[in-house]
């Protein structure tokens, strides 16, 4: 699966940076999160797979152990359910995503 250029510059964005290439953005999106929470676990509940979609519902949890863009750790422990829907193109490459 391939991401293509600027097909997500609303799902990743980095406070304060609208410019640079659409990867540059999500390496730095992952990493700030990865830091703020470094033990951060993702739980497959379940995934549906259809002609052009993949369905997963997760549950998400980890520990504020880091600074968060400009939140300083709290030490707070977090937990969320959360669905991903990417949409995979005829070519292989991951469309819009909800």
């Amino acid at each position: 699966m391939q991401f293509k250029e600027g097909q997500f510059p609303k799902l990743y964005e980095v406070p304060g940076s609208k410019e640079g290439r659409f990867i540059d953005r999500l390496v730095i999106s992952i990493f700030s999160l990865r830091t703020a929470f470094p033990n951060l676990y993702y739980e497959e509940l379940e995934i549906i797979a259809s002609e052009n979609e993949v369905i997963s519902t997760l549950i998400v949890t980890g520990e504020h152990l880091g600074n968060f863009f400009v939140i300083p750790p709290t030490g707070r422990k977090i937990a969320y359910q959360a669905i991903q829907i990417p949409r995979i193109g005829n070519d292989g490459t991951q469309g819009n995503s909800r």
